[in-house]
């Protein structure tokens, strides 16, 4: 009781009252929610699903509006507080929002009669604007991050693409303007934060194939399958010409669409490489789980997270081949680059690739390798095997049958 009492006191003068109610972790659908119930529980029976038990399984309502109310205020709030400006013919942007609009936007899943108090809690009766804090026009994490992005794509692309390194510092701190090398810098850190740099076990199985000709003579080798050499390395999605990288599929079905994404071949010449040691890819695909939106200790990165996520999607997003694919390919192939050269892990160690979904094959996932310093090349990460000769997909060709060994 005597904690009830006080998170009633601690209520007081907040802009929300929670209802006088108990409510069990199986009537929310947030996990953050559920552990809250969980670590508060004082009642045999939940007021909205109605079940019960031996011993505690409910908790006071207001044990996750003090998550909730401060979520939605974060998001919202009356044009008043939010700096809106007014004169005599009212409010610049009119407030049109309703709490239970809000709630639904910030992804609260619950019992329906628990969202219905949770919504007259916060003040259905009012209408809010959208905030950033409960400052109007202000900007979220994840929303400065995604503009700064595209101020750093627009830079790189059409205003400094060599010597972008040496623009000049805002000198400010965050949310200011970032210059590109300090956006690089970011988002090196918050992948490095995120985790987002995941091991490779040596004798992984990777796939990589490239369209052939049906009269064409050159062998199905390492040497032909592999990265090409730098001279005749073609601008690619990470890569500039000049430079290889080394381009592989987690399966065949993502080869045979990425390679027939282009002027369909005559045949496509595919193979396997296998990792001959453990290596460290920066993980693209696949994000490690998001945190709460109602976990305010956790804010920053739940931004974060939102950022990154878009941000992946942006730089493997299918671009159009118009002859000026080389632009749109520039901003991820500056990121590569940093990757490559630039960024370190904990231990100082460099990272040697990234993995990232394939633009080509729902579901699928591609890996570029950067340029090892083993006099080697390439060759020191992988060993070559299983070549074989597809015909195209449409094709009533006989010969080179999918599976057939070269």
């Amino acid at each position: 009781m005597g904690h009830d009492n006080q998170m009633d006191e601690d209520f007081m003068g907040r802009s929300w009252s929670p209802p006088d109610k108990f409510v069990c972790p199986g009537c929310v659908a947030d996990s953050f929610l559920k552990e809250k119930i969980a670590q508060n529980l004082a009642k045999r029976k939940c007021d909205y699903c109605g079940r019960g038990g031996r011993g505690n399984i409910a908790a006071p309502v207001a044990a996750i509006m003090e998550h909730i109310g401060p979520t939605f205020h974060y998001y919202y709030a009356d044009p008043d507080h939010a700096g809106v400006p007014y004169d005599e013919g009212g409010y610049a942007i009119s407030p049109n929002i309703r709490a239970e609009d809000g709630l639904w936007a910030i992804n609260l899943k619950c019992h329906d009669v628990l969202f219905a108090d949770i919504a007259r809690s916060i003040g259905n009766d009012m209408l809010w604007v959208e905030a950033s804090g409960g400052v109007w026009l202000g900007e979220h994490q994840n929303e400065f991050l995604s503009n700064e992005w595209k101020r750093f794509s627009q830079t790189i692309k059409h205003e400094s693409r060599f010597f972008f390194s040496t623009l000049a510092s805002t000198g400010q701190k965050f949310p200011s303007n970032y210059t590109p090398l300090e956006m690089l810098a970011e988002i090196g850190q918050m992948v490095s934060e995120m985790g987002m740099v995941q091991p490779w076990s040596a004798g992984t199985k990777l796939f990589r194939g490239r369209k052939r000709e049906a009269d064409a003579t050159w062998p199905l080798d390492a040497k032909e399958l592999g990265a090409p050499p730098n001279e005749k390395a073609l601008t690619q999605r990470m890569n500039p010409a000049g430079i290889s990288y080394f381009y592989l599929a987690k399966e065949q079905e993502t080869v045979l669409a990425e390679v027939e994404r282009s002027i369909m071949p005559r045949q496509i010449a595919m193979a396997s490489f296998t990792l001959r040691r453990d290596l460290q890819l920066l993980d693209l695909a696949n994000f490690p789980q998001i945190p709460s939106i109602f976990d305010q200790a956790r804010r920053s990165e739940y931004e974060s997270a939102l950022f990154l996520i878009s941000f992946a999607n942006e730089i493997s997003k299918p671009v159009k081949k118009d002859g000026l694919e080389h632009i749109e390919y520039i901003p991820s192939q500056i990121v590569s680059e940093y990757f490559a050269k630039i960024f370190r892990l904990n231990d100082g160690s460099p990272l040697d690739g990234m993995t990232y979904a394939s633009a080509a094959f729902s579901g699928g996932g591609n890996i570029v390798l950067f340029p090892p310093q083993d006099s080697r090349g390439f060759g020191a990460l992988a060993n070559f095997s299983d070549p074989v000769l597809i015909p195209p997909r449409d094709s009533n060709c006989t010969e080179g049958k999918a599976g057939d060994r070269i």
